[in-house]
C-alpha cells in the first residue's frame, strides 16, 4: 500500500502542479492585456488622400530614320536561358493540390534547368509584333532534353490583338530521360486572315511542362523564326516616362492593365494594326510604304491616342520611333510598415466599366512606394487589403486638372516583429511569450542559488529546453501555389506565417482552433512536465506526459516528413527518445545494482 509520506509528497505534487499552471496562465493573461491596452492601434482603417502638384507633361513623339536590310527570313524572337531573362516569364504550381510538389529552376550554361515532381511549369516568351499577312509561315520551336524521370510538354502558339485572342494552335510531345525533343509548332495563318481584317498582330507562346514524377528536364531553346513572301524593313519603338525611362522599368509597371500601345495606319488603312511593345527598342518587320504611328494607351477594346508622327520604309531604310507618355504620380504611405496588396483603378467619360491599372500586386515595405497611372484619370480608386487577413479598404478620389496623389493608409494593426497583427492575435503573441518566460524561469529554479553546471547535469533540464525550443522554429510549411512564398505553421505559438518577399506575415484563418488545440496538447503538459521537474520520481508519469506533444510531433513528421521546415516536431521527438534513454539506462543501472547486491549478500 502506498505510504503516507508517498501519499503526502503526490498531494504536494499535485497542488504545485495545478497552482503553477494557475499563476502562469494569470500571469501570462494580465501581461498580455495590459501590452495591448497599452499599445492600441488605430480603432479603424483611414485612407487619406492628398492632392499633389498639377501635372505640365504633354505627350510626344518623334520618328526617325535609320539603315536597314530588307529581310524575307526573320528571327522574330530567340529567347535567352542561360540567364534569368526579362524575355521569358515562369510559373509554377502543382498538378494535384493533395499531394506535395517540389520545385527547382536553375539557369547554366546550356539552358534553363527544370527539376521537381507533381509540377506544372508554364513559359510565357515575351511575344512580339508580327505584320502576320505579309508572312508565308511562322514556325515555334522549342528544344528540351530530359536528364532523369519524364516531362510532357503541352505547346500553344497564339495571335491577339490588343483586346484579346484572334487564333491559336497547339499540340503535345513527350520526352524521357537521356533523350531530347524538338517540339515545333505553325503559327495559325490562316485563321488568323479569316478572324481579322488588321495586318499586325501580337504573336505569344505558351508552353507548359508537366513532370508527375519527380524529374529534371533542361530547356535548351526557344525560337520563332518566320519567312514572308515580300522584303519587310525594320520599325523600332519605345515608350518612355517623362523623364525619358522606358516606362516598364518603372516600379510595379510591368503590372499595369492599361497598356502603353501605338496605333499604325499604312497608306490610308485605318485598320493596319497596333503595336503593343514590352521591351526597350521593340522591333516589328514592317513591307515598304508611308505610314502614320500614334502613341496611345489600350485599355482592351479602346484606343485612347495621344500623339502622332509619320515615316516611311523601303529603299534599305528603316525607323526608329520614340514616343513619352505623361504620367501621374501615386504615392503610397502604409502605416505600419506591412505588406499590402493594392489595386488602382479609375472612372472616366473615355471608359464604359472601371478601368483597372493594377489589380491586386503585392507591395512590401519600405514605404513609400511610387506607382505610376496614366495621365486620362478623372477618379482615381484604391482599394487596400491586408494579405490573408480577409479584410478590405477603399477610397475615392477626384484628380482635377490631371494631379499627383498620395494615398496615407493607417491600418488597425499592431508592428511585431516583422509582423502585422490585429489585437486578438497580438494578444496571444504577448501572451504566449510571456509564458515562454515564466517556464524559463520555472526550470532554473530548479537549482538554487543559479548554477549553471547543476542545471544541466539534471536529468529532466535537457527535454525541457529541448521542449521550450519547440515553440519558436517551425513545424511545417508548405508552398504558396505558383509562388517561392512559403506557409510557416508554428503549432505552439498557433501561428500561421506567409513568409516572402523579404518579410511575414500571419495567416488567420482557424486560429482559435489551433491555439485551443495548442493549448491542450502543448502549454498545459509543458506546465505539468516542470512540476514532475521538482521531484526526482514519477519517471514514468514524466514520460507519459512528454508523449503528448510528442505523439503530435510524430504524426506531423509522418505526414509532412524530416526537413529544415519540420523542425519543431524533430526537437521533440528528440526530447522524449532522451527521457526514454535516461529511463533505460537508469533501469538498468538498477537492476545491475540488485545483481551486485545479491551476489554479495550470498
Amino acid at each position: 500500500m502506498m505510504s503516507a509520506r508517498s501519499r503526502t509528497e503526490r498531494m504536494w505534487l499535485g497542488k504545485t502542479i495545478r497552482r503553477n499552471i494557475m499563476i502562469g496562465f494569470l500571469l501570462a493573461f494580465v501581461v498580455a492585456g495590459m501590452t495591448v491596452v497599452a499599445l492600441p492601434p488605430h480603432s479603424a482603417a483611414r485612407i487619406t488622400a492628398i492632392l499633389g502638384d498639377q501635372l505640365n507633361e504633354q505627350a510626344t513623339i518623334s520618328a526617325e530614320s535609320s539603315s536597314a536590310t530588307p529581310l524575307t527570313t526573320l528571327t522574330l524572337f530567340n529567347v535567352t536561358l542561360s540567364t534569368d531573362s526579362e524575355d521569358l516569364s515562369v510559373d509554377t504550381w502543382p498538378i494535384s493540390y493533395d499531394h506535395p510538389w517540389e520545385s527547382s529552376i536553375s539557369y547554366r550554361a546550356d539552358g534553363m534547368h527544370i527539376e521537381g515532381g507533381n509540377l506544372n511549369v508554364i513559359l510565357y516568351p515575351l511575344g512580339c509584333s508580327v505584320a502576320f499577312r505579309y508572312y508565308s509561315s511562322i514556325r515555334i520551336t522549342i528544344v528540351i532534353s530530359g536528364l532523369r524521370g519524364s516531362a510532357t510538354i503541352d505547346s500553344t502558339v497564339s495571335f491577339s490583338h490588343a483586346y484579346g485572342p484572334v487564333a491559336e494552335s497547339s499540340g503535345t510531345a513527350f520526352v524521357r530521360a537521356n533523350a531530347t525533343k524538338t517540339v515545333s509548332l505553325e503559327a495559325p495563318l490562316n485563321d488568323a486572315l479569316a478572324s481579322t481584317n488588321k495586318s499586325v498582330l501580337g504573336l505569344y507562346a505558351r508552353f507548359r511542362i508537366a513532370m508527375i514524377e519527380t524529374s529534371e528536364v533542361v530547356i535548351r531553346s526557344i525560337v520563332a523564326v518566320g519567312e514572308t513572301s515580300e522584303p519587310l524593313y525594320s520599325l523600332r519603338v519605345t515608350p518612355l516616362s517623362p523623364t525619358g525611362e522606358f516606362l516598364f522599368d518603372l516600379p510595379y509597371f510591368e503590372d499595369v492593365w492599361t497598356r502603353p500601345c501605338f496605333n499604325l495606319t499604312k497608306d490610308g488603312d485605318t485598320e493596319f494594326g497596333v503595336l503593343l511593345p514590352r521591351r526597350r527598342g521593340s522591333v516589328v518587320y514592317l513591307p515598304a510604304g508611308g505610314y502614320d504611328i500614334s502613341s496611345a494607351w489600350s485599355q482592351w477594346s479602346q484606343i485612347i491616342p495621344l500623339a502622332s508622327a509619320s515615316f516611311s520604309l523601303g529603299n534599305d531604310t528603316g525607323a526608329e520611333v520614340e514616343a513619352t507618355y505623361p504620367l501621374l504620380k501615386v504615392l503610397l504611405d502604409v502605416r505600419p510598415d506591412i505588406a499590402v496588396q493594392v489595386s488602382l483603378y479609375e472612372y472616366g467619360e473615355h471608359v464604359s466599366w472601371p478601368a483597372y491599372y493594377y489589380s491586386f500586386i503585392f507591395i512590401a515595405p519600405p514605404y513609400p512606394k511610387t506607382l505610376y497611372v496614366p495621365a486620362i484619370v478623372e477618379v482615381l480608386h484604391i482599394g487596400v487589403a491586408v494579405t490573408y487577413a480577409n479584410v478590405y479598404y477603399t477610397e475615392s478620389v477626384e484628380l482635377p486638372s490631371q494631379r499627383d496623389v498620395q494615398f496615407s493608409v493607417q491600418l488597425p494593426y499592431y508592428p511585431f516583429f516583422g509582423l502585422a497583427l490585429p489585437p486578438i492575435p497580438m494578444y496571444v503573441a504577448v501572451f504566449s511569450l510571456t509564458l515562454l518566460v515564466l517556464i524559463a524561469a520555472s526550470i532554473q529554479r530548479a537549482t538554487r542559488p543559479i548554477d549553471l553546471r547543476e542545471l544541466l547535469r539534471r536529468r529532466h533540464t535537457v527535454p525541457l529546453l529541448l521542449l521550450l525550443l519547440s515553440a519558436i522554429v517551425p513545424w511545417s510549411a508548405s508552398h504558396e501555389a505558383g509562388t517561392d512564398v512559403l506557409i510557416i505553421y508554428v503549432l505552439p505559438l498557433a501561428l500561421f506565417i506567409r513568409a516572402g518577399y523579404g518579410l511575414a506575415i500571419p495567416i488567420y484563418q482557424n486560429f482559435d482552433i489551433a491555439l485551443a488545440f495548442s493549448l491542450v496538447v502543448y502549454w498545459i503538459p509543458l506546465f505539468v512536465l516542470i512540476g514532475l521537474a521538482r521531484t526526482d520520481r514519477y519517471d514514468r508519469i514524466f514520460a507519459a506526459v512528454l508523449a503528448i506533444p510528442a505523439g503530435l510531433s510524430t504524426v506531423a513528421l509522418v505526414t509532412f516528413g524530416v526537413n529544415i521546415f519540420t523542425l519543431g516536431p524533430v526537437v521533440v521527438v528528440i526530447s522524449f527518445l532522451l527521457w526514454l534513454s535516461h529511463m533505460v539506462t537508469q533501469s538498468m543501472g538498477e537492476r545491475e545494482t540488485k545483481r551486485t547486491t545479491s551476489v554479495e549478500n550470498w
